[in-house]
């Protein structure tokens, strides 16, 4: 939330900046029009003056040689008598900019962080970004329906989908509609939408590892042994494996920390506690993730490395890493060799 506070000042900052600009555009235009004005107003002056007195001569002219007649009154047409042009016919106003000196809810107690917003005092959802992000489930949720069956989407729709995806909250919300729709048992794509799925993973993933998104990253992880497109049957997976992403230590060690750090909170555990009763527990996990790092094809050697890093902080001894390491080997020639 602070990060949203420093966006919006410098966004500010950036506005008050290009109105200072344009405003200084306006000035140089006046001073131009200023100038413009006075030349064409001096010319034009002379330029009557110049036919009047060649007006004035014909006449003198015609009485000379006419000796009968009166002398004419000779008038200049209207078209002839230009009406003098002036400053305030031309000259734009600046742009003034009120500035708004009091504290928006929305950034109270900014030393502590955006404790509450406008939504929430509005009543609308907890806040803004669940607000936000709700939004962006029925919007996803629409879009992803259209893919799963099948059917075109508008040019806007994959701009809007595109859009969200680079944003960190669209892709909480992108996450909960692909997790929606495993809850509904629908695992199976068609060609075309197992391509449109998978490209949007690639996008997810690369800004996932821009922005360190540790969490949506893991989500596609598994998401990606879910979705499948047959015949013949092949997942996701297949279609993300090679993404750099998989072959950083950080993204592992921070997954597979958060995954034991949700699973103790569900065991209703500390993980500041004595770990001691719930070794079999973040063993359980360590197994689980050495085999999907087996499957992204992970060097042994790297998944060893980080299944010491794991069991190091959590202090299991040795010689049951040891165990864990052989038990991930087991489980997955079990699984994929049989």
């Amino acid at each position: 939330m602070q990060t949203l506070k420093k966006c919006v000042n410098i966004a500010l900052d950036n506005y008050k900046i290009v109105n200072q600009l344009f405003n200084q555009s306006i000035k140089n235009y006046n001073n131009s029009i200023e100038a413009i004005l006075e030349t064409f107003n001096s010319y034009e002056e002379k330029r009557c003056k110049c036919l009047e007195d060649s007006l004035r001569i014909l006449c003198k002219i015609i009485v000379e040689k006419s000796e009968n007649m009166q002398s004419p009154k000779i008038e200049m047409n209207e078209f002839l008598v230009i009406k003098e042009f002036k400053k305030s016919d031309f000259l734009l106003e600046e742009m003034q900019v009120s500035i708004y000196s009091g504290t928006h809810p929305l950034f109270q107690d900014s030393e502590k962080g955006l404790q509450t917003s406008f939504f929430e005092k509005g009543g609308v959802s907890n806040g803004t970004q669940p607000a936000v992000e709700k939004m962006y489930r029925k919007e996803l949720d629409f879009i992803i329906e259209k893919v799963w069956e099948n059917k075109i989407l508008t040019e806007n729709e994959c701009m809007k989908l595109n859009k969200r995806i680079n944003d960190h909250i669209g892709r909480k919300a992108w996450m909960w509609s692909l997790n929606r729709k495993r809850s509904q048992g629908c695992f199976q794509l068609s060609n075309e939408s197992f391509n449109i799925i998978g490209e949007l993973f690639l996008q997810a993933l690369s800004n996932c590892e821009n922005s360190n998104d540790i969490a949506t990253a893991k989500n596609c992880l598994i998401l990606s042994q879910t979705f499948y497109k047959d015949p013949p049957k092949t997942y996701i997976q297949s279609f993300i494996i090679d993404h750099p992403i998989w072959k950083s230590i950080n993204f592992w060690e921070k997954a597979l920390d958060s995954s034991i750090i949700d699973e103790l909170k569900k065991q209703g555990i500390d993980s500041s506690q004595d770990l001691s009763q719930t070794k079999s527990l973040i063993a359980l996990q360590l197994i689980s993730f050495g085999i999907i790092m087996m499957d992204f094809k992970l060097p042994k050697n790297l998944i060893q490395h980080i299944i010491n890093t794991l069991t190091k902080s959590y202090s299991i001894p040795s010689d049951e890493t040891q165990k864990i390491m052989l038990s991930i080997q087991e489980s997955y020639d079990s699984y994929y060799k049989t």
